[in-house]
């Protein structure tokens, strides 16, 4: 009788036919890794699936961050905050306007002065010495051309040496002026009433022809300069002068060390070319300074500026009020000007028809009757939307 193949291994037998040994042949194997992969591959692809629609999900529930705008009655206009720094209204770098050794120098740093007080007092030896000379040069330049001009109208002496004589007569003259003008020049004092800021040379010290010695500054009147960005100076209309913005704007100054009360400004100066670093315009407000509190050049504070009801948007008497708006937050949806409105409640937004009045620079005139006064529209990001799209706050640069 025919038996089942065996095979001896180790003093055992083994039969061929067994189910393991079927396992570890090379077409079992191959069967098992087959079916393994595409187990696997089917896994994977499941999982996919259920990140790729949970992306879509999360994707679907995202909210557009938005940047914020308060719609506000033309009337009750918000201020608007800048950091400032004080100058004072005038401010004298002195120096002398010639060379030479710094004998006196009586002042002291914070000193306040009057008007002809002394600064500083070169050493005169020099400049004494040089006006004598040029005065005695004159004496006989002076003798010379008078005993000529006798000589002359006598017709001893033709009219070319009495010409000659009249020039040397007249430069003899300027160098005596002009060594006179030195010698007045050793002695500096100041020119207006105020505080010395910062003494610089120091006494004894050889100086140059313009080389500063001392800061002098007016600090009974102050002023204090801000930094105004490109977007809100064109709110001005073009050829806007300092009356025309005066009469534009409302401005105030609150320091940290008096919170309880704002100073108002006054608008002294504005440039009209932007810095080539900050891309932003330097704009001067003066301010009278409490007696109470010294505010001295340097200190900072926060300048408040707000456009006044009059020039911010004149509505219609006889129609809806015109509001003001960032030109960025309208848009155009179904062939109309359109902004969109917030919901507080759903954070989602819907579009609201406008009517363009004017536009001012960065600012939109509009007309819309839906809107009223503390309604939020979204005033960057506006063109991303559709209706019910929900959205989120971006605080940091909300206005």
């Amino acid at each position: 009788m025919r038996g089942i193949p065996t095979r001896r291994s180790g003093g055992r037998v083994s039969r061929t036919g067994d189910a393991a040994s079927l396992r570890r042949s090379p077409s079992g194997i191959r069967r098992a890794w087959r079916w393994r992969i595409h187990g696997a591959a089917a896994v994977c692809a499941a999982s996919m699936l259920a990140a790729g629609c949970g992306r879509e999900e999360e994707r679907a529930e995202v909210a557009r961050p938005v940047r914020l705008h308060t719609i506000q009655d033309t009337t009750e206009l918000s201020f608007r905050s800048f950091p400032g720094e004080v100058v004072a209204a005038r401010t004298a770098r002195l120096s002398f306007e010639v060379g030479g050794r710094l004998v006196e120098f009586p002042i002291t740093d914070g000193q306040l002065v009057s008007q002809g007080d002394l600064i500083g007092q070169l050493d005169t030896a020099d400049f004494i010495a040089a006006r004598d000379s040029a005065q005695a040069a004159y004496d006989v330049a002076k003798t010379h051309f008078e005993r000529n001009e006798a000589l002359h109208r006598r017709g001893a002496v033709a009219a070319a040496v009495v010409d000659r004589a009249r020039q040397e007569l007249e430069t003899a003259d300027a160098n005596l002026r002009r060594a006179a003008r030195a010698l007045e020049e050793t002695r500096l004092t100041a020119p207006f009433d105020g505080r010395i800021s910062n003494r610089i040379a120091r006494e004894l010290q050889n100086v140059r022809p313009q080389e500063q010695v001392a800061i002098l500054e007016d600090i009974s009147a102050l002023e204090i300069e801000i930094h105004i960005p490109e977007r809100d100076m064109m709110l001005g209309r073009r050829g806007l002068t300092v009356d025309d913005a005066r009469n534009m704007l409302e401005a105030e100054v609150e320091f940290s060390i008096m919170r309880d009360r704002r100073l108002p400004l006054d608008l002294k100066t504005f440039s009209s070319r932007a810095n080539p670093v900050s891309r932003t315009f330097l704009v001067s407000f003066g301010f009278d300074p409490p007696q109470d509190t010294n505010i001295l050049p340097g200190m900072t504070g926060t300048v408040y500026v707000r456009r006044t009801a009059a020039t911010a948007a004149p509505d219609d008497d006889d129609g809806p009020p015109v509001r003001m708006v960032p030109v960025e937050a309208m848009t155009t949806h179904e062939g109309a000007s359109t902004v969109w409105r917030l919901d507080p409640e759903s954070m989602t937004v819907t579009p609201i028809k406008v009517e363009i009045r004017s536009i001012q620079g960065g600012a939109a005139m509009i007309v819309a009757d839906p809107l009223a006064d503390g309604d939020e529209i979204v005033a960057s990001g506006a063109r991303f939307l559709a209706e019910g799209t929900p959205v989120r706050r971006m605080d940091h640069l909300q206005h």
